[in-house]
Order: C-alpha cells, then sequence, then structure tokens
C-alpha cells in the first residue's frame, strides 16, 4: 500500500541535518505519496520548510485503468496492495494539499500517448493514460507535448521544473 512508501519517505526526510527548505517533484503515483505524507505530522516538518511541489502527470482522480485491473486476482498479486490505492475510489480517500502551498502540474502528453490514440475507444478506456490530471484548487497547471516515448527523457520536463522551482510558476 501507499501507507508503506509514506513510512520509508518519512524514515528519510526525519534523518535529513542540515536542510531547511524542501521542494519535491513527483511523477505518477508519487504524488498521492506525497500527498498523504503531507497530511500526517511529522518531526521533519518542524524543522524543514516545505517550498514547492510539482506533480508530473499525477493519477489525481485515480485511474480507471487500476480500477479494472484490481479485478484480476492475478494483477493484486503483481503488482500488489497499491493497486486499490490507484483505483478512483482510493484515491478519494487521500487528502488535498494544503491551499497555502505552491504546487504546479505538468500535464504531459509523450509520443507514447499520441500512438495510443489511432486505437479503438473500447481500448483507451483500459489505458493508464487517459486520467485528468488536475485536482483540488491547483491553477497553476502546463501542458507538454514530448516527441519521446517517456516523458522523463525530453529536456522540456526539466526546464519548467527550473523554472517553477525558481519563479513559483510555469
Amino acid at each position: 500500500k501507499i501507507d508503506s512508501h509514506i513510512r520509508q519517505l518519512d524514515i528519510f526526510l526525519n534523518h535529513l541535518e542540515d536542510v531547511k527548505e524542501i521542494s519535491f517533484v513527483t511523477y505518477g503515483s508519487g504524488a498521492l505519496i506525497l500527498r498523504k505524507l503531507l497530511f500526517f505530522d511529522a518531526e521533519w516538518k518542524k524543522k524543514i520548510k516545505l517550498k514547492k511541489i510539482i506533480e508530473i502527470n499525477p493519477p489525481s482522480n485515480g485511474s480507471n485503468f487500476w480500477k479494472n485491473m484490481s479485478k484480476y486476482s492475478w494483477a493484486k498479486k503483481l503488482f500488489g496492495p497499491i493497486i486499490d490505492d490507484l483505483t478512483p475510489h482510493g484515491v478519494q480517500k487521500i487528502p488535498e494539499y494544503d491551499k497555502k502551498l505552491k504546487v504546479g502540474i505538468i500535464s504531459a502528453n509523450t509520443l507514447l500517448i499520441k500512438l495510443c490514440e489511432y486505437l479503438p475507444n473500447c481500448i483507451k478506456k483500459f489505458l493508464p493514460f487517459y486520467e485528468e490530471y488536475v485536482h483540488g484548487d491547483i491553477k497553476d497547471v502546463t501542458k507538454i507535448n514530448s516527441k519521446t516515448f517517456f516523458i522523463l527523457s525530453g529536456p522540456d520536463v526539466a526546464s519548467k521544473c527550473v523554472k517553477f522551482l525558481k519563479q513559483g510558476e510555469f
């Protein structure tokens, strides 16, 4: 489940020394882990100021792909208990960020997503790419059309992240 990832990240953050401020860049389900982590009181929050958060293609409203996969016992064995946390029902249980936080979302279309547009709708609805990324009151959203198969391999995401972390906007 997401909780085991939260515990690991919490332990790491509690052991940081000489760190006064921190920003996070998450990809995919990492955004859900961070949202849940920030909901809990933690020792590290008393000594480290949270600056900014960037989410890259977060499954903000859950994923119908994981909802469909969670119906199969072989998928639950393969992916583990986190599969339930990634469904639309599971994501509803995860609290939103504090409204005072500076959060930006990068919504990215990759070459793979563009190729999948040619698939019939009956297949597309099962793919994890066709999901809504925006959640809560987050207004700072940018879209990237990448020519790569994997969004993190192109230069666009890095330059957008650096700009947001420096200026607080895309």
